[in-house]
C-alpha cells in the first residue's frame, strides 16, 4: 500500500477541530443532586505505601481498600489531593500478579470514573502505563485494559485517549497494534473533529506491518479519520 503521510495530514488539518471548542461539556448537573466527596484525608500515608508494597497480600489489601472508599463515596469524588495515590497506582500498570493486575487496572478505570472530568489533570500520569497492557498475551489482561480505557474515554473524552495510542501503534507488537486499532474503530462514532494528526506518522508505518490483518485495520481507522 503506497502511504502519503502529507496527503492525510493535509485532509485532516481541516477536518480537525480543537477539542474544547468541539466537545465542551455542561457542568455535570448530578454534582446538585450527588454531591463529589473529598477521600484525600482517607488516603493515609499507610495505604499509599501499602499499594508499593513489595509483598502481594499488601497489595491486595490496599486495593480492596482503595475499592471500599470509592463504594462510599458512591463513584463521585474531587480531584484534591490524589498526587501520591495516582503516582502509586501508576507503578501498578505493570502490576506482575496477573489476577491482582486485573484488580488494579479496573481500580483505575473505577477512578476515572468517580473523578470524571476532574480526571483529566491526571489522566497523563496512567493513560499510557495503562494502554501498555494492550500488548499482554493474556486476553484477559488485554479486555480488562479495554474496559478501563472505555471509562477514561467516558471520563474525559475519547480525544484525549486516541492522542495517546501513536506510541503504542509505533511498537512492532501485533496485540498491541490490533487492540488499539479496533478501539479506534470501535469509537469511529466520536472520530469527526478530532485533531488526529498525532496518529498520521505512526498509523503510516502500521500500514507496512507484515500482518494483512492489521494492515486492513490500519486502512480503516485511516478512512474514518478522513
Amino acid at each position: 500500500v503506497k502511504v502519503n503521510a502529507v496527503e492525510i495530514k493535509r485532509k485532516l488539518k481541516w477536518l480537525a477541530k480543537s477539542e474544547s471548542e468541539a466537545r465542551v461539556k455542561p457542568k455535570d448537573a448530578a454534582d446538585s443532586l450527588m454531591p463529589r466527596v473529598n477521600i484525600a484525608p482517607q488516603l493515609t500515608s499507610k495505604l499509599i505505601s501499602s499499594i508499593m508494597s513489595p509483598a502481594m497480600k499488601t497489595r491486595q489489601e490496599a486495593k480492596n481498600a482503595l475499592e471500599q472508599i470509592l463504594a462510599a463515596a458512591n463513584g463521585r469524588i474531587l480531584p484534591n489531593g490524589l498526587n501520591s495515590l495516582v503516582t502509586a497506582l501508576k507503578g501498578r500498570m505493570n502490576e506482575p500478579c496477573k489476577n491482582l493486575a486485573k484488580g488494579f487496572i479496573t481500580l483505575v478505570g473505577n477512578l476515572a470514573l468517580a473523578l470524571g472530568p476532574g480526571f483529566r489533570q491526571y489522566s497523563k500520569m496512567l493513560i499510557q502505563p495503562l494502554m501498555w497492557n494492550l500488548a499482554d498475551k493474556q486476553s484477559s489482561i488485554r479486555s480488562e485494559t479495554l474496559t478501563a480505557i472505555d471509562k477514561f474515554s467516558e471520563a474525559i473524552g475519547a480525544g484525549a485517549v486516541l492522542n495517546s495510542f501513536g506510541p503504542l501503534l509505533e511498537k512492532d507488537n501485533p496485540e498491541l497494534r490490533t487492540e488499539v486499532l479496533r478501539w479506534i474503530l470501535k469509537a469511529k462514532r466520536e472520530l469527526p473533529g478530532m485533531d488526529a494528526n498525532s496518529l498520521v506518522g505512526p498509523l503510516v508505518l502500521v500500514m507496512q506491518d507484515r500482518s494483512k490483518e492489521i494492515r486492513l485495520l490500519a486502512e480503516q481507522v485511516v478512512g474514518c479519520l478522513m
